[in-house]
């Protein structure tokens, strides 16, 4: 007796997925997503490497998209680019909102903009200020529990602050936390 193959679920959001298994030539699908992504977004992923009893050939693709994210420094946009997109926004925007790291900077008809946070907490705990942000080493900053990113970030910026390009105008070392700056 065949597998039976379910017609759809509940996420733990409380989106209610409905699927649908429709039976496919492979060839003419992968042709078809192929000829379909010269004018619609998506993507097309394919592995031919083989190796007997551990992997196999496979390809995976789809076209139109229900959302896009995007993100350009610190600020993450979604954006939905058709209905089943705008269904998504909202369930989206509430798992969005329970994140602390996160902030809603902006909602549109069918974007939500978010500021990602970085690190705020723990520069605050630790009571670090600028003259401390200037003097971290690369010890002190895995102590912190920053990612390899964030380290060379803030190594680049020390430098930068530390060496004689920087004249220090507008700064006043006692007063600016690098809570308050992006590095």
């Amino acid at each position: 007796m065949a597998e039976e193959i379910p017609r759809g679920y509940k996420t733990q959001g409380g989106i209610q997925i409905r699927t649908e298994v429709t039976p496919i030539d492979p060839e003419a699908a992968i042709e078809d997503l192929v000829d379909r992504l010269d004018s619609a977004r998506g993507v097309l992923l394919s592995s031919s490497y083989e190796y007997p009893g551990r992997y196999t050939r496979w390809d995976m693709g789809f076209v139109d998209p229900p959302l896009v994210v995007t993100s350009l420094s610190d600020q993450v946009q979604i954006q939905a680019l058709n209905q089943r997109g705008e269904l998504l926004l909202a369930p989206v925007r509430e798992a969005l909102n329970q994140l602390e790291e996160v902030s809603l900077v902006e909602v549109e008809l069918a974007q939500l903009t978010y500021q990602v946070q970085r690190n705020v907490a723990r520069f605050e705990e630790e009571n670090i200020d600028f003259q401390v942000f200037l003097a971290l080493t690369e010890d002190d900053m895995k102590e912190l529990g920053l990612k390899m990113g964030d380290r060379k970030r803030i190594s680049m910026a020390q430098a930068y602050f530390l060496s004689s390009q920087y004249s220090g105008e507008g700064v006043n070392a006692n007063a600016i936390s690098p809570i308050a700056h992006s590095y």
